[in-house]
C-alpha cells in the first residue's frame, strides 16, 4: 500500500531507491546485530526491512511497465517474474553453502548488499537514459 502511494506521488525511480536503500540499511543492521545483539538494533531492522519487500512483488510489474514497451509487457513481466522465482529458488542453497563454507552469514549479506547497490546504480542509469530520450523526443 505504501509503495503504491509513493509510486503515485513520486514515480518509479524514487520508490526503487527507497526500497533498495532500505534493503542495504537493513543488511548493515543485520551485520551489526550479529556482532552485538541489541534490541536497539533489532527494532530499526524490523522497521526498515519491510520497506524493501515490495522489490520482490510490487515493483516487478512497475519496472516492466516503466521501462518496456506496452506491446511486450506480458512477455517481459513473465521473464522478470521467472528471474525472481529462480533467484528465490537458488538463493537459499547459495546462502546455506556460504554458511557451510564460512561458518557465518556475513559474507553473503555483504554480497547481497553489493548486488543490490549495483542494481540500484543500474536502475538509476536506466532512468537517466530514459529521461534523456524523453527530453530529446519532446524537442
Amino acid at each position: 500500500m505504501l509503495t503504491g502511494f509513493l509510486y503515485d506521488k513520486l514515480g518509479l525511480p524514487p520508490v526503487l531507491a527507497i526500497c533498495q536503500i532500505a534493503f542495504i540499511l537493513a543488511m548493515i543492521l543485520l551485520i551489526c546485530l550479529s556482532f552485538m545483539p541489541s534490541i536497539l538494533l533489532a527494532i530499526p531492522f524490523a522497521l526498515i526491512l519491510p520497506l524493501s519487500m515490495p522489490l520482490e512483488t510490487v515493483c516487478i510489474p512497475l519496472i516492466t511497465s516503466e521501462y518496456f514497451d506496452p506491446e511486450t509487457f506480458e512477455k517481459k513481466l513473465g521473464i522478470l517474474s521467472a528471474c525472481g522465482s529462480a533467484g528465490a529458488a537458488l538463493g537459499s542453497p547459495f546462502i546455506n553453502l556460504c554458511y557451510d563454507l564460512t561458518g557465518t552469514y556475513i559474507p553473503v549479506i555483504i554480497l547481497w548488499s553489493i548486488f543490490m547497490l549495483s542494481i540500484a546504480i543500474g536502475y538509476h542509469k536506466l532512468s537517466c537514459k530514459k529521461r534523456t530520450i524523453n527530453q530529446q523526443e519532446a524537442i
